[in-house]
């Protein structure tokens, strides 16, 4: 399956590729809350429900923990943001995700009601 990007109502993007994927917040939510200076986020191989806290960032304006729009396993998180967090203030998605998470079941884009 190839891969897409949608916004969430949440102000997430998500990058879907089957049962995988990649979040990262969206320039609204990056507006809102200014500039990223620090990022914390679960371990590899955590299982997340959704509406678990997904991501905390130390941002200019306010700090955030943002909650999971969706349930899953936790494959691997932006070590690159994690160490440099201003990455995650970029609008370019191979820079400013989150974490790689596969879903319980696969989502579709055009289904909004699993977004």
């Amino acid at each position: 399956m190839s891969e897409s990007i949608e916004i969430t109502k949440d102000e997430w993007w998500l990058k879907i590729s089957g049962d995988i994927v990649r979040l990262g917040i969206s320039e609204q939510l990056q507006e809102d809350i200014g500039n990223i200076h620090g990022a914390t986020f679960p371990p590899v191989g955590a299982y997340i429900l959704e509406n678990d806290i997904i991501c905390e960032l130390d941002a200019e304006k306010f700090d955030s923990k943002l909650p999971s729009p969706l349930e899953g396993e936790i494959l691997e998180y932006n070590e690159n943001a994690r160490m440099n967090p201003s990455l995650l203030n970029s609008t370019n998605t191979d820079e400013n995700w989150l974490v790689l998470v596969k879903v319980k079941k696969e989502l579709s884009i055009n289904n909004e009601d699993e977004l």
